[in-house]
């Protein structure tokens, strides 16, 4: 072999090494092929497939997480919603009269019902962009006004309760929520995870009994005292019910979330596999590659340093 061409054999054979190197590297450095299309073959669109699950699942398990924080969030909202309906209850069984601190047991509840979360009014049901209950007081004020308008005491209760409890006027009319048509779709399965809204029946029940409760306070009226406590003893035994819906919704979610996460690892484990990259045999083997790099530089150098010689003579 002539020496050109055993100078030209080495140069290509550095090429080469050189193409090696960097791949090796690379699978050292990501844990994956350089050339992933080259490496898969046939699999490659299987290989694409999983990932595009992959993706989906992830992004499933991100909304249904959110979802199920949105549900907790409404939990907590509910608790200090039915907080004074208990306190009150109490107070009123003890004290036999509406204790002076109805007025603001009210306003604390639709405080509650105006809670946000990431920005989003939790009880607005789609009208996220609003608080449910726009102005409270205006809101009590028309419950003592439709009571005071009343004939007699226990045509003011009803009065009262019809205030909360009709689809038409009243209550219904001072509440911003618009209610979801349908439950959402996560993955493949429908489900009929919903937020409770400001005219849940649960929550309409418990601002009845507290505004009766404070026409009692206003009035020292015994009767409407009596109509309170049990509208608010009602309103009890709904949001047991309400919170139990509410917890176990949110309860759903989460492990949804949690199954969701379970397939994306799943199908990264997966594309792992098809990628048959061994980290350690690529470290062994870049090493290699790095040894023959050099023996290739030092034949190159012997040569030329001959090749020099030659021609000097």
């Amino acid at each position: 072999m002539s020496m050109t061409l055993a100078l030209h054999t080495l140069s290509a054979a550095m090429t080469t090494n050189k193409t090696r190197m960097a791949e090796k590297a690379h699978e050292v450095a990501t844990g994956r092929p350089k050339d992933l299309a080259r490496s898969l073959g046939a699999n490659l669109q299987t290989y694409t497939n999983i990932g595009a699950e992959v993706s989906r699942n992830t992004s499933l398990s991100t909304v249904t997480a959110q979802a199920s924080l949105k549900f907790d969030a409404q939990s907590s909202a509910l608790e200090r919603f039915f907080q004074p309906i208990q306190a009150l209850t109490e107070r009123m069984i003890a004290q036999r009269s509406a204790p002076g601190e109805a007025n603001g047991a009210f306003l604390d509840m639709t405080s509650a019902l105006n809670t946000a979360y990431a920005g989003q009014s939790l009880f607005s049901g789609t009208s996220t962009d609003r608080p449910a209950i726009g102005d409270p007081a205006a809101l009590l004020a028309g419950a003592k006004a439709v009571f005071a308008a009343a004939a007699d005491t226990a045509s003011g209760v009803d009065a009262v309760l019809d205030f909360f409890r009709s689809d038409t006027g009243g209550y219904a009319s001072s509440v911003v929520a618009t209610l979801p048509t349908s439950g959402e779709v996560v993955g493949a399965a429908f489900t009929q995870s919903r937020l409770a809204t400001a005219l849940d029946p649960a929550l309409r029940t418990g601002l009845a009994g507290a505004a009766l409760a404070a026409i009692a306070k206003d009035t020292g009226s015994g009767e409407v005292a009596r109509s309170a406590m049990q509208t608010l003893t009602q309103a009890s035994g709904e949001g047991v019910e309400l919170r139990a819906r509410i917890g176990t919704q949110s309860a759903h979610l989460d492990r949804a979330a949690q199954n969701f996460t379970a397939q994306a690892e799943a199908g990264v484990m997966d594309q792992k596999r098809m990628e048959g990259i061994d980290p350690y045999q690529s470290a062994v083997e870049l090493i290699q590659l790095q040894t023959q790099a050099e023996q290739i530089y030092l034949m190159t150098a012997r040569l030329s340093k001959l090749s020099l010689v030659n021609y000097l003579r």
